[in-house]
Parts: structure tokens; sequence; C-alpha cells
């Protein structure tokens, strides 16, 4: 695949519409400015330095990530994304407006990232990343990571449920909390001013505004769904997924060593302690819902009697023997099912209230 895109800067992208909603466009910059405000950017704007700090190391020290690496990576990108040909990837980069350098430096950054990751803040303090050098690779990552398109659904949601409950919300620009009036909205971008450098105070202020009149009427609708019956509801649909399994579980490297750890439980009476200091194997032991769990364990856990020894289950190329110690069913008086079961309410709502409010012209 050559090289066939233009490249697009950081600002043009900013100015493009990422979404419309009750006939009001949402550009990248809103989507990035709403990320600041729900306190996600810190996190994309920590990885993005990771990565260049990593990539600069690698380039100090003569540590080199072979093309064959990034090759495998860019290819399972496009296999993700149904990205067959060479010409539907250049069309893809064309609309993303990426080069094929800025793709595939992309994947190298990552691979590089992952083989200092236990260095990192080493790293960041022998490399720190420059300002520009972060303008400069955002919307690379931010494309090709995904959470551009994340932040730009969780705006779009957020949105649709705010204005379900407020419809006028769109008709308000935002001056009620603009900079100077809000001193949160003051603060945020102080703190972000640098990935919006171009765009004047006024504007700035504005967008900041109305992005906290967005979250702040997502959080009154949200509170509004969260009354006792609405979750109930949830629970009882998801009774399943939120049944909350205590499990022992010893990991082996083959399915003959499992199948000899369950006959050491079944036959010969040994605890799962005493099969994993035969094993030279700790054994894990967690707590979570079924949906958490390994989807290829669920169903066999879910049926389990309690105490009795399970296996050989896969886990990737090793396989495991397992010991469920309590079976809980969802309620709400437990606050990790509570708070499942608002979320999954709020979710739903939002899904809905979207369907009809906004409008996605072209996704990358």
């Amino acid at each position: 695949m050559g090289p066939t895109a233009t490249r697009k800067s950081l600002p043009a992208f900013w100015a493009e519409p990422a979404f419309v909603a009750g006939g009001v466009d949402f550009l990248w910059v809103d989507v990035a400015i709403a990320a600041m405000v729900r306190g996600e950017w810190p996190a994309f704007e920590r990885r993005l330095t990771e990565g260049l700090s990593a990539a600069a190391r690698a380039r100090a020290d003569g540590v080199v990530v072979h093309d064959q690496a990034v090759e495998s990576a860019a290819t399972a990108f496009r296999y993700d994304r149904d990205l067959i040909s060479g010409d539907e990837a250049n069309a893809w980069l064309e609309r993303a407006g990426l080069t094929n350098d800025d793709w595939l430096g992309y994947f190298a950054r990552d691979l590089i990232r992952k083989k200092f990751e236990n260095e990192l803040e080493r790293t960041i303090d022998l490399h720190p990343a420059s300002t520009r050098q972060l303008l400069d690779a955002a919307h690379a990552e931010g494309i090709c990571s995904g959470q551009f398109d994340g932040f730009a659904r969780a705006l779009a949601l957020r949105l649709a449920l705010a204005v379900s409950v407020d419809q006028d919300l769109l008709a308000r620009d935002g001056s009620a909390v603009a900079i100077g009036l809000d001193p949160e909205a003051a603060r945020l971008a102080h703190l972000h001013r640098h990935w919006i450098e171009e765009r004047s105070d006024d504007e700035v202020g504005h967008r900041f505004g109305r992005a906290l009149l967005i979250e702040r009427a997502f959080q009154r609708a949200a509170d509004t769904l969260a009354t006792a019956g609405e979750l109930q509801s949830m629970v009882e649909i998801r009774q399943i997924d939120w049944t909350c399994l205590a499990v022992e579980s010893l990991s082996l490297a083959t399915e003959h060593a499992a199948r000899e750890a369950l006959l050491c439980l079944t036959i010969d009476g040994l605890s799962l302690d005493d099969v994993g200091l035969l094993a030279r194997q700790g054994v894990t032991r967690t707590a979570g819902f079924l949906e958490d769990l390994p989807a290829e364990w669920r169903a066999t856990l879910l049926s389990a009697e309690t105490g009795r020894p399970l296996g050989p289950l896969p886990s990737g190329e090793r396989f495991g023997v397992a010991v469920v110690t309590e079976h809980t069913p969802p309620t709400l008086d437990d606050p990790r099912v509570h708070e499942r079961a608002r979320h999954a309410a709020v979710a739903t709502a939002a899904e809905r209230a979207a369907q009809a409010l906004v409008h996605w012209p072209g996704t990358v």
C-alpha cells in the first residue's frame, strides 16, 4: 500500500464535524473538549506521551521494532475494519486525513511502548515529549487507537439523553457557563489550552461552556432514571450476567496436567492449594460477576455445584482447574450491582434517544 493519502493537521481535523444532533454540528474539537470535561482526556494524553517517549528512547538506545511486526499489526487493523485491498485502506486513510507514515508510525510507537512498559516513568523522565510532538502525533493516535471514536460516541449518547429530558438544551449556547462566569470552565480551558491554541478565547469559552452544560444536564437526566423500579428491572434482565461467583483456579501448561490435577482433587481428596504446591503454581482467587469471567468458562461456572472441582478449562494456550466456592444472585443491596444497574439503565435510555437525535455523517 503506497502513501497516497494527504495528511491533515490537527487544527483542520478539529474543525470537521464528528456528528450532527438536532441540526447542530458537533466538531471533533467539541468531542475532545467533552472528553476533557469528563476527565477522560488526561489518560489519552498520558498514553500518547508514553508512546512518544518510548520511541525517543528506542532511537537513543538503538532499539528497533522490526518492519514485520509493524506490518502484522497494520494487517490485523485492516482486517478488523474490512479494509482488505490496498485501495480500501488508502480510501480509509484519505478519509481519516492520515498518511501511510502516520498510520505505520502509530503501530511502531505502540509496539515500542510495550517494550518499555515496565520502565515508562523513567522513560518519560529521560525523554519527555514536547507539546509540539503531542500535537503532531495526536491525530493518528486518536483515530488508529479508536479513542476518538469512543469519545465521540460518549458525547453523542450523553447529549441525546440530556436532550430527552431538556428539549431546549441545544438552543442554549453555553454562555451561562462561559469563561469568566464559571470557574470550572475557566480551569479546564486553561489546563487544556495547548490542544486548541489556534482558537480564540471567546470560542474556547463557548465550547467549554456548552460541554459543561451537556455534562451537567446528562447527570441530571441520569439521576431521573435511577429509580428503584427501573434499577430492579435491570437486575431482573441481567440476573445471570450479574451473578457473583467466588472462584479458586489453577493454571497449568497442558490439558494432561490439568486432568492429573483434577484427579488429585476428586480421587485423592487433595485441596487446590495442595495441588498448586505439587505443580509449583499459585492458586488464583477471584470474586466477580459472571460477565467479567472468561467467556469460555461462563456456562460451566454458572452451572457448577459449589465446591466441586471443574476442568480442564481452556484458557488461551493453557488449561485451568477451578472450584466455585460461592454463588450469589444479584441484588440491589450490593453496591456493585446497584452501580451496574444504574449504568445499564442510563446506557439503554441514551442509546434509544440517540437513534432519533444523532446523525453520523461518516466514520473512520
